[in-house]
């Protein structure tokens, strides 16, 4: 399981976007709440799909860390 900063580190992204991304469905697993962990492998698929639509993030506005 990858803590927040990993996903960011990993996505190259601030902590703004990231956020906005779980809002978006992002998966991700709540241990409680105050603390979120994401799988690598939902990470991946959930970006690969985003980035194979080419009508999703067309509005986003990525804040690269």
């Amino acid at each position: 399981m990858l803590k927040t900063f990993d996903v960011m580190r990993i996505l190259r992204i601030s902590r703004g976007t990231l956020f906005r991304y779980i809002d978006a469905g992002l998966p991700v697993h709540r241990l409680s709440p105050r603390v979120i962990r994401f799988d690598a492998d939902e990470v991946q698929a959930w970006v690969r799909n985003r980035c194979s639509d080419p009508a999703a993030g067309q509005d986003d506005d990525e804040d690269v860390a």
